[in-house]
């Protein structure tokens, strides 16, 4: 459905192609933009066409300048709910006044940065924002409308329960390519299955026999190095306890001593009362650590026989490392060797008695593949049912918006035949079809309509499928291309009713379209040191007069096409 909230309010370009600086202030309906060849008319849609994810290109920044810039400030509801709700949601972008910013630029190295809101973000991101925004029809969609999958996606998107069957089907069809492939796995270890069974069941009987723990490895071997120096430490933790707290000798009673020998003097002078309280505190930290070593040496007594214990054991753990690693992909010195190998038991385990009962389940997996098979082929169906119900109502309002573009005598339909395949976009083919007189025989686009026909086929689609746009601004680029003035009359009065629901950016040649807008953009080049800029201006008044007037004839200060110009811009009522 068309948002009306959902508006671009303006859109600024910086040293794209030709054009120097240009700022547009779009209005919320009719927006047209006009120029000469080479003018740079093209440069406003590849703006647009970055912020939403085009390549980026360094060719198009502007001789003599260093980066491109191009941004566009969109409205919409704050409020607003679904896949836009969703993104800022996710992404938290600065909003004011129900006003976001997308931005990006791109260096003459071809360095690029993207912006929603003021934060840098990923291009993928930017694009996801603007597509929320606007659609655009440019040249090269005449060409897309022609691609069987192009036309395939548009039938979709006419009809929410097609949407919805594709979604289902979508899922049926990996389930199914699941099942299929756990049987073909499960097949193929079945043919080997003595041997996939006696090497299974040896490697968990030397498992069982080890049973390592997962922390085992490091634990043993940090205890084995500890009492490989337990002697070292015993000589070392004693000595140090005994230079402590000797009675005779002690690092404390000499404290003790230092005291007493200083205290007849503390009440003199006020040094000797620092020196006793930092001797005080210096006794009782020997006295802690002298505590602290005690309880260590306490530690270093060792079972007998203990550290023979834990060698018999390492080397049963590094043996069965050794033999397996290399199954983990790992060496003795990864710690996590070992907890890959235990819990690549508990998965051998499993497969171990799936393949003692090899017979049972093959035949559960059969089983779920021809139910899942079933349900697939029942989720295509509806798919297909679908979409020939969307392809008669879509056909039918195409019809009508080509009669009402100056091709009554025309004929669109789709044609759609299904196969046998399951492919990820269902089991059908489908056909656009043409024919310019309702006697001719149907032929597919690219062979039934010439190149003024294919552009108003492809404007009669989008403006059918536009109540199905979630968008606010649908941009078009060369509509008309191909067309003839009475035939651009139509079609711009078509789209300036369609401008009661969008807001509508055109860019075109024709003045015919051109005089139904409500807001004109003219773009003008200028040489300067034979270098070329161009500059953007908002026409009114006599100015639009003569920018018609020149679109008509090419002469601009033409009295006959200025006349011209009026009668048509009186005729649109602009």
């Amino acid at each position: 459905m068309a948002n009306r909230s959902r508006a671009i309010t303006e859109l600024a370009i910086r040293n794209i192609g030709v054009i120097d600086q240009a700022v547009l202030p779009l209005g919320p309906g009719f927006n047209v933009i006009t120029g000469e060849t080479g003018a740079g008319k093209t440069m406003v849609l590849t703006g647009l066409n970055l912020l939403s994810g085009a390549r980026a290109d360094a060719d198009l920044v502007r001789h003599g300048a260093e980066r491109l810039a191009v941004s566009a400030s969109v409205s919409f509801h704050e409020r607003s709910e679904g896949s836009l709700a969703d993104l800022i949601s996710e992404h938290s972008p600065e909003i004011e006044d129900g006003s976001l910013l997308l931005q990006r630029s791109i260096s003459r190295e071809g360095k690029g940065k993207a912006v929603v809101g003021s934060d840098p973000t990923t291009v993928s991101v930017l694009s996801a924002f603007a597509a929320e925004f606007f659609a655009i029809h440019g040249q090269g969609t005449n060409h897309r409308i022609l691609d069987h999958g192009y036309q395939l996606q548009l039938l979709d998107r006419t009809s929410e329960k097609a949407t919805e069957a594709h979604r289902v089907y979508s899922l049926k069809l990996e389930e199914w390519r699941t099942r299929s492939r756990e049987l073909k796995e499960f097949e193929k270890a079945l043919k080997d299955k003595d041997r996939e069974i006696a090497s299974l069941t040896k490697f968990l009987s030397d498992l069982d026999k080890v049973k390592p723990l997962a922390d085992e490895w490091e634990e043993i071997n940090q205890r084995i190095r500890r009492l490989d120096s337990v002697e070292d430490l015993r000589l070392a933790f004693s000595g140090a306890v005994s230079a402590l707290d000797d009675e005779n000798e002690g690092a404390i009673i000499r404290s003790v001593s230092a005291l007493r020998s200083l205290e007849a003097f503390k009440e003199s002078d006020d040094a000797f009362r620092d020196y006793i309280s930092r001797l005080r505190a210096a006794r009782i930290e020997l006295q802690e650590i002298a505590a602290e070593l005690s309880g260590e040496l306490a530690t270093l007594e060792v079972e007998p026989g203990e550290l023979d214990r834990l060698r018999e054991r390492l080397a049963a753990l590094k043996h069965f490392l050794q033999r397996y690693r290399t199954e983990v992909d790992s060496d003795l010195s990864d710690p996590d060797a070992m907890r890959s190998l235990i819990a690549m038991g508990e998965e051998r385990r499993i497969l171990l008695r799936s393949l003692q009962q090899g017979d049972d389940q093959i035949e559960i997996l059969r089983t779920e593949v021809e139910r899942s098979l079933r349900e697939l082929t029942q989720s295509a169906n509806e798919l297909t049912n679908q979409r020939r119900i969307a392809a008669s109502d879509l056909s039918t309002r195409v019809n009508v918006e080509l009669a009402g573009l100056g091709l009554d005598r025309s004929r669109f339909s789709i044609e759609l035949k299904t196969g046998t395949e399951f492919t990820s976009s269902g089991a059908d083919a489908v056909e656009f079809l043409f024919t310019a007189h309702d006697q001719g025989k149907p032929l597919p686009l690219s062979k039934g309509a010439s190149g003024g026909e294919l552009s108003r086929v492809m404007l009669a689609i989008e403006l059918a499928l536009a109540e199905h746009r979630e968008v606010g601004t649908l941009v078009f680029d060369e509509i008309d291309a191909g067309i003839g003035g009475e035939a651009g009359l139509i079609i711009g009065e078509r789209l300036a009713r369609l401008a009661k629901h969008f807001q509508i950016i055109v860019i075109t040649h024709l003045a015919q379209v051109a005089v139904w807008a409500e807001r004109h953009f003219r773009i003008e080049k200028e040489a300067n040191d034979q270098i070329v800029l161009s500059s953007v201006t908002e026409v009114h008044g006599d100015q639009r007069v003569i920018e018609i007037a020149r679109m008509l004839s090419g002469q601009s200060d033409s009295d006959v096409a200025q006349k011209h110009a009026r009668e048509l811009l009186k005729h649109a009522n602009v």
